[in-house]
């Protein structure tokens, strides 16, 4: 009879188990294992895989729900006969309900679990969306796109936490990278989807004066990546590690145990772990615990944000917010305005070499000349153009995602976001002086896509520097920085961009430079959780 094959694990070179048909040594059985051992022990597999795309697919839904409205302002303008301050409150109204919102989902995702909170807040922002269809009335269209805000700032403050807490440390960083491709789907789909429903002319009364026309069907289409992630996450199960920061061993055991057996396809028995070690903090658990009622809410929200407050952690948290804060200054802030920014470059005709602020100029001077005529008529079209240089940036996001899922191990987040950092500040300097119009929507799209690459890596380091217990709020934390920023640059340049375009780029660009350096100076490793 030929011999049983036997596998060997190692963890940090020492062998710690054998498995063979049988049980083998039951000493090994009775040893109480880490987190991270375990899931080194497991590897990687089906679980893994089906945690990735569903979080993307969540992914996606934050970005419809962000970015789309770009978009829908342009084609639902005259239905809500939309002004341009109008305009500004509607692509920042999501991210205003992220902002206000954000630190409450943080506080509930490290309280009640990733999970729950995850899948209800989805639902809500689905729902939500779709009702904002059935009015015609602004401020209604408005408060309902605030609530669809609020809600999937749910989500966005415990995907990455959710997704991270799966993975073993060394896999952690290259997971949230890969996930993020769906970011770049999202930027595909988003100017995909318009542009198959947009320009169709058809129309369908609803009740009164309400009708239903092909950007309402684009808004509700937005919302279906959310919506087949929320249905597919219902079969995940919470994250064993935030059990554990619970001291709910037992409950993160059975999760554990059942991730060997899917990714293995092994019996049960034949798991080698059998007891994990537990991680919570109780005094820290006890206090947010015995809160009760609203006030007591609040202050349980500033108990979990005030460690967070203390060496080591706010030194990273803060330069982490910055960062942040000006990544998404500059990609969300003038990725808002993409397609106006594009409507008049691609106004321009015949074979003429004008820069970014030479086509802005020139068409805001036309358009104060011809205002009176422009007036007559409301024209809510959108030059198809936009949409295939949309698209571009889009593809040019999913390229590097998967470029940067790939290196972000081998060379390190130290090198990664610096470098991208200053080679976007460096794109947007470049701007200014490129007049080639396929050179400038190249130069275009690796301005906002190089910064919005630097997301996932920020939100990846703070994954690994901030304990488990902290880590919901910490990302929430930062990421509301971002959503700020992203609400004061989409602002700045409503404002600026036509009153001094040159100084508008300059600044953006200067923001992301120094980002760049300050980067630098990020925890190198991250403190043992």
């Amino acid at each position: 009879m030929a011999p049983k094959s036997r596998e060997v694990y190692l963890i940090e070179g020492d062998i710690v188990a054998t498995h063979d048909s049988d049980k083998g040594d039951p000493r090994l059985y009775e040893k109480e294992y880490n987190y991270e051992d375990a899931l080194d022990i497991i590897g990687f597999g089906k679980v893994h895989l089906a945690a990735l795309i569903i979080c993307g697919l969540i992914l996606m839904a934050v970005i419809c729900e962000t970015m789309g409205m770009m978009i829908i302002v342009i084609a639902s303008r005259c239905d809500l006969s939309l002004e341009d301050y109008q305009k500004g409150l509607l692509t920042g109204v999501a991210f205003f309900g992220i902002l206000i919102s954000s630190y409450f989902w943080g506080f509930f995702s490290d309280r009640y679990g990733r999970k729950s909170i995850i899948l209800y807040s989805t639902y809500a922002s689905v729902f939500f969306s779709c009702a904002s269809v059935l009015t015609n009335n602004f401020w209604i269209f408005l408060i309902l796109r605030l609530c669809s805000g609020i809600s999937i700032s749910g989500p966005s403050a415990a995907i990455y936490a959710y997704l991270g807490e799966f993975n073993t440390m060394k896999n952690r960083q290259t997971t949230i990278s890969w996930a993020s491709i769906f970011v770049g789907l999202a930027n595909t789909f988003i100017p995909g989807m318009a542009w198959l429903i947009l320009p169709q002319t058809w129309s369908y009364s609803l009740y009164g004066d309400v009708t239903f026309r092909p950007w309402q069907l684009a808004l509700i289409m937005y919302t279906f990546p959310g919506l087949l992630g929320a249905t597919l996450m219902i079969w995940m199960p919470e994250t064993p590690k935030f059990l554990l920061s619970q001291n709910r061993e037992r409950e993160a055991f059975k999760i554990v145990e059942w991730m060997y057996v899917k990714n293995t396809g092994r019996p049960a028995h034949t798991f080698i772990v059998q007891k994990l070690q537990p991680e919570g903090d109780k005094e820290y658990l006890e206090s947010l615990n015995h809160k009760q009622g609203c006030g007591e809410t609040m202050l349980s929200v500033w108990h979990q944000i005030a460690p967070l407050l203390r060496r080591p952690h706010i030194v990273n948290l803060l330069m982490c917010c910055v960062i942040q804060f000006g990544i998404f200054f500059a990609s969300a802030g003038l990725g808002l305005w993409l397609p106006e920014i594009l409507n008049r470059f691609n106004s321009i005709t015949g074979d003429v070499f004008l820069t970014v602020c030479d086509v802005i100029d020139l068409t805001e001077s036309a358009a104060i000349n011809d205002n009176s005529t422009i007036k007559l008529v409301c024209d809510d079209s959108i030059n198809p153009k936009v949409f295939m240089d949309s698209i571009m940036l889009g593809v040019s996001y999913v390229i590097g995602y998967a470029v940067l899922a790939i290196i972000i191990n081998p060379v390190g987040r130290q090198i990664i976001l610096p470098s991208v950092l200053l080679a976007s500040g460096f794109s947007g300097v470049a701007l200014i002086w490129v007049a080639e119009p396929t050179a400038v929507v190249l130069l275009f799209c690796g301005f906002l896509m190089l910064s919005g690459l630097c997301v996932s890596v920020v939100n990846g380091a703070i994954v690994d520097l901030i304990p488990t217990h902290m880590r919901g709020m910490a990302v929430c934390v930062q990421l509301s920085m971002g959503r700020l920023g992203s609400i004061v640059g989409s602002n700045i340049v409503g404002y600026s961009i036509y009153k001094d375009c040159l100084l508008t780029f300059s600044f953006y660009s200067g923001f992301l430079i120094f980002c760049g350096l300050l980067s630098i100076l990020l925890a190198k490793k991250p403190k043992p959780l």
